[in-house]
């Protein structure tokens, strides 16, 4: 049950994350199984009916799509994890993204002292990648980090450049196999 719970979980994500339409918070986001979200502040579990939309939220679709996605040079904040971005070779043509993925206190608290983190899905420019990122089991305070200079379609090598749309979607098990989250990031390559 759990296989196939993460399987739709996936699919899920794949369609919702690119998709390119929707509020500013489609460019990044997160959650827990059974439809759980971790209030930070008071480390309370609160179901995702109870949430409210942020003062920074827009609801108008053509809002969104005017910004476009935040810069891949800077750190994403989530109630999951934080995911610090940095690129290198910002001035010649062709760049590379390095992460590292920490999750908050609040899911470690939620997945357990060990979990473990895999990227079932990746893509660049709304094309789906071979994903460059393999599955790590570790305690919940490791820095999940990684990097990626080029990426490959169907067997062709292609290298990041400036203006490409990334998106990295990140799946952690917790301890508890009943207990597992998500995070996504979109971002576009400065």
């Amino acid at each position: 049950m759990k296989i196939i719970k993460s399987g739709i979980l996936t699919v899920l994500l794949l369609l919702f994350t690119n998709t390119g339409i929707g509020n500013a918070e489609e460019y990044q986001g997160g959650g827990f199984s059974e439809n759980e979200i971790i209030k930070e502040e008071s480390n309370e579990i609160i179901s995702d009916l109870e949430v409210e939309d942020g003062p920074n939220n827009l609801s108008s679709p053509d809002a969104a799509i005017s910004l476009g996605p935040p810069s891949c040079n800077r750190t994403h904040s989530h109630n999951v994890a934080t995911v610090t971005m940095q690129v290198k070779n910002l001035t010649g043509s062709y760049r590379s993204l390095m992460w590292g993925f920490h999750l908050t206190s609040s899911a470690k608290s939620f997945l357990g002292p060990i979990v473990v983190v895999k990227m079932p899905s990746a893509a660049v420019n709304g094309k789906a990648i071979n994903t460059p990122y393999e599955p790590h089991s570790e305690g919940a305070s490791y820095n999940f980090h990684g990097s990626m200079k080029n990426y490959q379609i169907k067997g062709q090598s292609y290298p990041l450049k400036k203006g490409d749309i990334v998106n990295l979607t990140w799946h952690i098990t917790g301890t508890n196999p009943e207990r597992y989250g998500y995070r996504y990031v979109t971002c576009k390559m400065p």
